[in-house]
């Protein structure tokens, strides 16, 4: 949707807030929705990324970045490891807009529309940060990756990172090599971007960078998935052996979104189809799964559209044991487990470990917004929203 027809953006935050990672100046939980106001009506949120126990948001024309939450290790970028609980602005050594950004658990990522990659947090062991030249092991402030390529997007995933070259030829990664996540043909550390030579002859439009799996969407609205098997989340049916390189889920077409999730320990994926149906596959402990039960699943099958009250699905995002889907600028919609609050569901409050919802439900307390935008971490989840 045009910036120009969206009169009033918000964001709205809620869930686990220990570490400042809602933004609302406060450090205690939420179960429901808190609208977040930014410096100025003239830069208001355009994005905005949920990692573990911190926030990045992109405000304004230009997507001025800012973060809070938790800063141990310089995951939120301003120079710091100090927490914080209200949004404040990074400086990135770039003259240019942000066209992409990316929380992961340790560390964050933006892209610039020059094609340039910078990343800060967490670099100890794994090289997550993706540059060789004498970094240590953290950095508070964004640094440019160490990279000819030219990016258009990026993920970051626990300890590794996943980006589309700017021609969308070419796939590269970087970090912890661990289930094989990074699609090289093994389990390898990468310090420097690295071409997933598997996927040279596909050209990938979207990407998304889980806990320990990952998810890569081709211009034909097919799905390959890599990393972590024993779960199910790769979506490969009875094969639920770690995937090396990226393998074809075989059983779906006209993919349109992918979510992979933030948690190691019971892992899931959804995916949403050109259609507006959702499909949903992995471990289905807490019923974060979305089919009324807490069955595990390994190949991907569609939650009932009911469920969502006629809405065409066009994104999604996992958490570690919570689902979240969005239907544009109609209704946000989340099932799961709803300890902390991360669900969005009034029902929550004073049910730290019983409260779930096992099929998806409506967001109520953002009727009267329309959202463009959703995000979810282990703890806590996002959405941006218009009126």
């Amino acid at each position: 949707m045009a910036e120009k027809e969206r009169k009033t953006v918000r964001l709205f935050t809620w869930g686990f807030n220990k570490y400042g990672q809602l933004g609302d100046g406060q450090s205690t939980n939420k179960e429901l929705p808190q609208p977040i106001l930014t410096d100025s009506s003239k830069n208001q949120p355009r994005a905005v990324s949920c990692g573990a126990h911190f926030t990045l948001v992109g405000s304004g024309p230009s997507l001025d970045l800012s973060s809070c939450g938790r800063g141990l290790h310089g995951r939120l970028g301003n120079g710091s490891e100090l927490d914080q609980s209200t949004l404040k602005p990074v400086s990135v050594r770039t003259k240019e807009r942000i066209v992409s950004l990316s929380a992961g658990h340790w560390h964050g990522c933006l892209v610039s529309p020059g094609g340039g990659i910078f990343s800060w947090g967490y670099n100890k062991a794994h090289g997550v940060l993706g540059t060789t030249d004498g970094l240590p092991e953290v950095s508070t402030i964004p640094i440019q990756v160490s990279c000819k390529v030219l990016f258009s997007e990026v993920s970051c995933g626990f300890n590794y990172t996943i980006a589309i070259s700017k021609d969308s030829r070419s796939v590269y990664s970087w970090g912890s090599g661990r289930f094989g996540v990074l699609g090289h043909g093994d389990r390898e550390d990468r310090f420097i971007p690295t071409q997933i030579e598997s996927l040279s002859s596909v050209k990938i439009t979207r990407i998304h960078a889980g806990y320990c799996h990952a998810g890569f969407m081709s211009n034909e609205g097919l799905l390959y998935t890599s990393g972590k098997g024993s779960d199910g989340a790769l979506g490969h049916g009875g094969d639920k052996t770690d995937q090396l390189v990226p393998r074809i889920v075989e059983s779906l077409i006209n993919v349109a979104d992918v979510s992979c999730s933030a948690g190691e320990h019971h892992s899931h994926t959804l995916i949403v189809t050109g259609d507006g149906n959702v499909f949903s596959c992995g471990d289905g402990y807490k019923c974060k799964l979305g089919h009324g039960n807490d069955r595990s699943l390994d190949t991907p099958t569609r939650i009932d559209p009911a469920h969502f009250n006629g809405c065409k699905i066009t994104s999604v995002a996992c958490g570690g044991i919570h689902s979240v889907a969005m239907a544009t600028d109609e209704a946000v919609f989340t099932w799961g487990c709803g300890s902390d609050g991360r669900l969005g569901h009034p029902e929550a409050k004073g049910h730290r470990y019983l409260f779930l919802s096992s099929v998806p439900r409506q967001v109520e307390g953002l009727k009267g917004w329309k959202p463009f935008m959703i995000s979810a971490s282990y703890y806590h989840t996002a959405a941006l929203c218009y009126k």
